[in-house]
């Protein structure tokens, strides 16, 4: 597809006046000095800030995986807390059984809930 000529002809009348216009010299100047600002700017050496010392509970939480980690793993461990001591009975008849050859024993460590409210001759 072969151009127009008088659209060929504009555009290189354009380019010939952009090429005409000369920047002023004080433009060039304060390009000059910006160029050479960021110049020496990149060639100052690189200093690295000492990373500050990190506390042993933030180490417990990386060897975990993270502070989610962590979360979890407390999380499970307060609910286990919780359901060893607010139901022995329960983890007492699953666990009543033998396993792998022992017989778990459990013991009472909670007190019975009426034992606080109710003496022998109150009713």
């Amino acid at each position: 597809m072969a151009r127009e000529p008088d659209t060929d002809a504009a555009l290189d009348a354009l380019f010939a006046e952009a090429k005409a216009e000369v920047p002023d010299d004080a433009l060039m100047a304060r390009v000059l000095a910006d160029a050479h600002a960021v110049q020496a700017e990149r060639e100052r050496p690189v200093t690295t800030p000492v990373a500050p010392q990190r506390g042993w509970l933030a180490r417990i939480a990386e060897g975990l995986g993270g502070w989610g980690a962590f979360g979890g793993v407390t999380a499970a461990g307060v609910m286990g807390l919780a359901i060893g001591l607010f139901s022995p009975d329960a983890v007492s008849d699953l666990v009543g059984t033998e396993v792998f050859g022992l017989e778990a024993v459990s013991y009472e460590i909670t007190p019975d809930m009426g034992a606080l409210w109710l003496e022998v001759d109150d009713v």
